[in-house]
């Protein structure tokens, strides 16, 4: 039986007293938060490996230990946790894509804004050098999804400046 591992993103609105601020994604590997990782050893390897196979990292990456404690990428025992700033996730994409069609990963990868679906990385029906492949339709409809994310993020920051 093939193994079947899997990312989810989750992308969320961060507020405070009613005002967006900013938007972050959380990422879940095989359906487990990275501060439940240290109960499934499995799929703790599995979200190491997928952090090291990253091809680019950036600031607003953050990595945390199996128990969710925030800690340097380069730990060798990391995973990444969440990425925050729209610009950042979407910037992040392609790294995380190419890390989930990496060879050694072979990863499925959603992403989920409010009650929308992403699957940007699927089983390959070709069957060339990765079993998975990107979907670049879904991948469009993600980065549209995303600026106009931008958008309402943009109104919101005028808002706050009109209050104060």
């Amino acid at each position: 039986m093939e193994k079947k591992d899997f990312i989810d993103c989750y992308i969320e609105e961060v507020s405070a007293n009613g005002i967006l601020e900013e938007h972050k994604m959380y990422l879940d590997y095989n359906g487990i938060e990275a501060c439940y990782l240290h109960q499934f050893p499995i799929t703790t390897e599995f979200a190491i490996n997928f952090k090291n196979k990253l091809n680019c990292m950036n600031d607003e990456m953050i990595f945390t230990d199996n128990y969710g404690w925030k800690r340097q990428a380069t730990d060798c025992d990391t995973v990444l946790s969440s990425i925050t700033g729209l610009d950042n996730i979407d910037k992040s994409l392609i790294s995380l894509i190419y890390a989930c069609i990496n060879p050694s990963i072979q990863a499925n990868l959603t992403v989920y804004i409010k009650d929308n679906e992403y699957k940007l990385v699927s089983e390959n029906k070709k069957n060339l050098l990765s079993k998975k492949q990107i979907n670049k339709d879904t991948l469009y409809e993600l980065s549209l999804a995303i600026e106009n994310l931008k958008t309402k993020e943009n109104k919101s920051i005028i808002q706050k400046i009109k209050i104060q």
